[in-house]
């Protein structure tokens, strides 16, 4: 499966990719001490992950870490936690993409919680595997992973504002990009 990433990241090689393994090591160690249990290895995979397609600025990395902190409770959820009645809110959502019972379906999953059946479709063609028929591998590795970076890399929300208000240190840029115009949760945020 991890092999599956690669391909889908085109893993950087040579001396370049090997510091860049190295730096992401480092800064895994630095700061996995601040999420739960399964922090430190979703940290280094992110990290990883993010360094291959490019997310080498180490201010816009840690912004990427932060935001993927708050949306999964420190490492500890893949998954939006909610019952149907809470779900429901999603149900005919265009913007998502979403049918009349879609909400629940969709929810967000994976370390940026990706929502809505239009980012799974979006995901699904990128990473060449079918996420829309089956939802639930997003909350497992390398998939939780990969889809976060996906969305910091290739989200038109990330890829218009989001990633330049992340290099330039603008926390409430980016989490607009990430969360939309309400910015849930913003204190935690920063």
């Amino acid at each position: 499966v991890m092999d599956a990433a690669g391909d889908a990241l085109g893993i950087a090689t040579g001396s370049v990719g090997n510091a860049l393994y190295s730096g992401a090591q480092m800064l895994g160690d630095q700061i996995s001490s601040m999420g739960g249990s399964g922090a430190k290895t979703a940290e280094r995979n992110l990290i990883e992950m993010a360094m291959q397609a490019g997310v080498t600025n180490p201010t816009e990395l840690a912004m990427m870490l932060g935001q993927i902190a708050e949306e999964t409770g420190d490492f500890k959820r893949v998954r939006e936690i909610g019952n149907d009645a809470y779900f429901a809110k999603y149900n005919n959502n265009k913007g998502l993409g979403n049918g009349p019972n879609d909400g629940a379906r969709y929810k967000g999953r994976g370390y940026m919680q990706l929502t809505g059946r239009a980012n799974y479709e979006a995901f699904s063609k990128w990473a060449k595997k079918d996420f829309v028929s089956q939802p639930e591998l997003l909350e497992k590795e390398p998939w939780a992973s990969l889809s976060a970076v996906w969305f910091w890399t290739h989200h038109p929300n990330m890829t218009r504002l989001g990633r330049a208000a992340a290099q330039r240190g603008d926390i409430i840029g980016n989490t607009k990009a990430v969360n939309g115009p309400g910015m849930k949760n913003l204190d935690v945020r920063k």
